[in-house]
């Protein structure tokens, strides 16, 4: 995981001797209630189905998977305040290898957040 020269966040999914590394980033602020965004540099659907990427808060998390479904989060979901924390990550789905066997990435162009009025 790395942010390149254009300021973009670099999630890699990595074979190295013999083992797969999964990357994620933690946001050591809590942002609070409001709308989480962000934009990628190219679509997933090039990526292996084995491999997942998640925006979310401790309770709740958006898949950034083939999906296009918008994502709320209600009731027992919804972090208490002052809990939520913010993670965005790329990982193998139960474990499973890309099916191609080749190193999967993701470019986060832009990432928002508005607060809750």
């Amino acid at each position: 995981m790395w942010v390149d020269s254009l300021g973009r966040l670099n999630l890699k999914l990595t074979f190295v001797k013999g083992r797969w590394y999964c990357a994620e980033v933690v946001n050591t602020r809590r942002p609070g209630y409001g709308r989480y965004g962000s934009e990628l540099a190219r679509p997933l659907t090039r990526s292996p189905r084995t491999s997942f990427g998640a925006l979310f808060t401790e309770r709740g998390d958006l898949q950034l998977d083939r999906r296009a479904d918008p994502w709320t989060c209600s009731g027992s979901e919804v972090p208490q305040p002052g809990s939520e924390q913010l993670r965005i990550n790329l990982w193998l789905f139960r474990g499973a290898p890309p099916t191609d066997g080749k190193t999967v990435e993701v470019i986060v162009k832009r990432f928002t957040f508005t607060p809750a009025q």
